[in-house]
């Protein structure tokens, strides 16, 4: 989902003008915060399992 999501900012950000590639960025890095947060939601489990 991460990657799709980076090839269609990609193909978008060409096309903003600047004001509106600023708010892109913005909305971008949200979303970013949101993948790293369930990630490191699912770290502490899989140490877990290591760890057993």
């Amino acid at each position: 989902t991460l990657s799709a999501a980076d090839v269609e900012y990609a193909a978008i950000k060409p096309q903003k003008t600047r004001k509106e590639r600023k708010e892109e960025e913005i909305q971008y890095d949200e979303v970013t915060f949101t993948v790293n947060r369930s990630n490191a939601h699912q770290r502490p489990q899989e140490d877990c399992v290591y760890s057993q």
